[in-house]
């Protein structure tokens, strides 16, 4: 999906904690974990990918941060680097010495409102499948970086594969958990994600592999 390999392409050569008087507030990350605490884990730090500036220099539009973005669209989203989950080891070490155990997992707490629907007061799966594929992709870059697979490198999505476990209401919060599970031979990405509701209900799982390009 050549949007969101070139949006994160950017955005992840600049990626910064925020400070604390920064965009997120300490009191919006606090309420944030007190919500999401469970998922986010134990040192969770906020992300500022800087995307409004790289975004601000395309004469096009991005689909995700841009076209689905504003009043009653994506309203808010706060994404946090989160500690991956320890049995990716014994995952990769199950495909061989080319599969290395994957370094990223990232969390991002979206708002959404009521114009992205499919049914009546209910979010569009399409439009889901595009949100997961944004966040893949971004996984997918910082998983590049960490994995040393080359500077000048692209990604690519090869596959992306949705379960709809649970109708998404709209005007709602959602916390989209993935993580990157292993790379092999240098080249593949395999992530997993999870939509959760404020209830902690898995309401979509998907799994995605991304190719690297040099």
């Amino acid at each position: 999906t050549l949007n969101s390999s070139y949006v994160w392409a950017a955005a992840a050569a600049s990626l910064l904690v925020l400070p604390k008087d920064s965009l997120c507030h300490a009191e919006e990350v606090q309420e944030i974990a007190d919500c999401w605490g469970k998922h986010l884990g134990e040192g969770a730090s906020p992300l500022n990918l800087q995307r409004s500036k790289i975004l601000a220099s395309r004469e096009d539009r991005q689909f995700i941060w841009q076209t689905c973005s504003g009043p009653r669209l994506i309203q808010d989203c706060n994404m946090f680097l989160c500690k991956p989950h320890e049995h990716h080891h014994s995952l990769a070490a199950a495909h061989g010495h080319d599969s290395r155990a994957g370094k990223t997992r990232i969390c991002c707490i979206v708002n959404v409102g009521d114009a992205l629907n499919g049914h009546a007061g209910l979010l569009h799966g399409g439009f889901t499948a595009a949100l997961l594929d944004d966040f893949t992709g971004c996984a997918s870059w910082l998983e590049k970086d960490a994995q040393d697979l080359g500077t000048d490198a692209k990604i690519f999505t090869a596959n992306l594969n949705l379960n709809y476990r649970r109708p998404l209401p709209c005007n709602s919060e959602y916390l989209v958990d993935v993580e990157v599970e292993r790379v092999d031979k240098q080249k593949k990405i395999f992530l997993k994600a999870i939509v959760y509701d404020r209830r902690g209900h898995a309401c979509v799982e998907a799994t995605a592999l991304y190719i690297v390009k040099k």
